[in-house]
């Protein structure tokens, strides 16, 4: 956002960015466009009412990716920002660009399903190198905030995190 309160968008993956935080996050009436999908969404398929659960849930944090999977798509996480144990998801795209010896970090939302855990598309990636400047700084910057809702605070932070500090990344259309 500008100094106007507008948005402003740079590239294509602010679009992206946008559209998760449209999908995701409470923003009317503290409901998410998932959440208010969800009380007239009807459907005896067990696929999608567990898919619709998971988005429901669905958390961003920033991660550090401990190992990649190339030849399986999945990569294991770590929530730098919460005290949770590590675990799978499955993302052809990351797990295909990034390299695990360096254990780069990556601002993303996870839907946890059984048996698997992905990403919804939206990813920041930073150097690990920047890990401790990146927790302190969302920390302060998250703090000055004026707005109620942790999931928001979070996202806009690492969101102008990403404009700053973020390595560059594109996704090519797979087919």
């Amino acid at each position: 956002m500008n100094h106007r309160g507008q948005i402003v968008i740079e590239n294509d993956s602010d679009v992206d960015t946008l559209a998760d935080f449209t999908v995701y996050e409470k923003m009317i009436g503290d409901k998410s466009l998932v959440d208010r999908f969800s009380e007239t969404f009807e459907t005896d398929n067990p696929v999608e009412k567990e898919l619709l659960a998971g988005m429901l849930q669905a958390q961003s944090s920033l991660f550090e990716v401990q190992e990649i999977n190339a030849e399986n798509s999945t990569l294991r996480l770590f929530d730098l920002l919460a005290d949770t144990e590590p675990f799978e998801i499955v993302d052809l795209g990351l797990s295909q660009s990034l390299k695990a010896p360096n254990r780069p970090l990556v601002f993303t939302r996870i839907i946890r399903l059984e048996p698997f855990n992905m990403t919804t598309g939206l990813g920041f990636i930073f150097s690990p190198n920047h890990k401790d400047y990146l927790l302190s700084r969302s920390r302060k910057m998250i703090k000055k905030l004026q707005i109620e809702d942790p999931a928001i605070k979070r996202l806009r932070v690492f969101f102008h995190l990403n404009r700053k500090e973020g390595l560059p990344s594109s996704f090519d259309h797979v087919r």
